[in-house]
């Protein structure tokens, strides 16, 4: 569509385009999320720095994949106006940055993390088996916390809450 608007001596600022942008920034942030969840299921190993930060942050990069050469494209394109890649370039960069920031992964899950967690839990309790509501995202390691007491949907086990802890 960017290339056939320029080609017709249109401007390439449409709803269409806009959307597609728009539409690439959806996905990416997506797989970001779908992405970091995965990371959570299944951490890296700290053992390869380089390996393991690009696996945690690889939503990030993928901001940079999806719109860094579309928006070298819009700006080095001599057939387009200066005021229309004004309008694609700023959207794709702001694309670029939502993406980017969405993607981007505070705290790195890794096995050695899961695996000294796993050693405290088993430390105090003795065993391997946490509790946590349904709709909660943290571990409570005795069933009478008064957090979680009187809460219908308690479960416990090794495989409970939205991470499935291991």
């Amino acid at each position: 569509m960017f290339l056939s608007a320029v080609n017709a001596g249109k401007s390439p600022v449409n709803a269409w385009v806009i959307g597609l942008i728009v539409l690439d920034l959806v996905f990416v942030f997506t797989g970001s999320v779908l992405w970091k969840k995965s990371n959570r299921l299944d951490p890296p190993s700290e053992k390869n720095k380089f390996l393991f930060y690009m696996q945690n942050q690889l939503g990030v990069v993928m901001a940079f994949v999806a719109f860094l050469p579309l928006i070298i494209f819009i700006l080095t394109n001599k057939k387009v106006d200066g005021k229309s890649k004004a309008i694609l370039g700023s959207i794709a960069g702001i694309a670029l940055v939502i993406a980017g920031i969405g993607g981007f992964e505070s705290n790195m899950a890794s096995v050695e993390k899961y695996t000294e967690e796993t050693n405290m839990v088993e430390a105090l309790t003795g065993t391997n088996n946490v509790y946590c509501t349904s709709a909660g995202g943290k571990y409570h390691l005795y069933e009478d916390c008064y957090h979680i007491k009187n809460r219908a949907s308690v479960s416990n086990g090794t495989n409970c809450c939205k991470c499935k802890r291991n």
